[in-house]
């Protein structure tokens, strides 16, 4: 993998967040839940 530092001005990263807990396989109702809440202006 190539890679390259560099210098950038200070940005602002936002995003939306749901603590849960792991599981094993399938659709996770928690993950689910988040994005059933957002929409395009989210």
């Amino acid at each position: 993998m190539k890679y390259r530092i560099e210098q950038k001005d200070a940005f602002r990263v936002v995003g939306v967040s749901n603590r849960v807990t792991p599981k094993d396989s399938g659709e996770h109702p928690g993950v689910e839940q988040v994005w059933k809440s957002t929409d395009n202006e989210t």
